[in-house]
């Protein structure tokens, strides 16, 4: 029987992420398990520097994980609808500690992750947002 077992360490080789979270050690724990995984991180602690970066990369990420509430003036659903608008359908987990209802409705196709998340969690909705069809400029 031929089968191919995929190494887990390089489940996300060829994917960049843009990471946007403002707390050190989640920031550190997410980058490190992305990086554990074969996947590129670029880590941000406001969605602003975040955007910036984004725009003047040459290149556009494979997922953006962003926290709701980060310092600046972009909060991390309003990222997801400017890179969604952007970039129609862009893959984004926005993450929260904060009730759902009083957050803003995220476009078709994104994804809230609720705090407080574990590596599981995290890894089954990176896996769930990089499944979805590629994305055309």
């Amino acid at each position: 029987m031929n089968s191919v077992i995929e190494k887990p360490e390089a489940l996300l080789e060829g994917h960049w992420l843009v990471l946007i979270e403002d707390d050190p050690l989640l920031q550190s724990i997410l980058s490190g398990f992305v990086e554990e995984l074969g996947g590129r991180v670029s880590t941000f602690e406001t969605a602003d520097d975040a955007l910036v970066h984004m725009l003047s990369a040459g290149e556009k990420p494979s997922l953006i994980v962003t926290d709701h509430l980060v310092p600046g003036q972009i909060k991390g659903a309003e990222l997801a609808t400017m890179v969604g608008t952007r970039w129609p359908g862009m893959s984004v987990i926005v993450t929260t500690g904060h009730d759902l209802e009083s957050i803003p409705q995220l476009l078709d196709g994104m994804l809230y992750l609720q705090k407080p998340w574990d590596l599981g969690e995290m890894k089954k909705a990176i896996i769930q947002m990089l499944k979805k069809a590629p994305i055309s400029l």
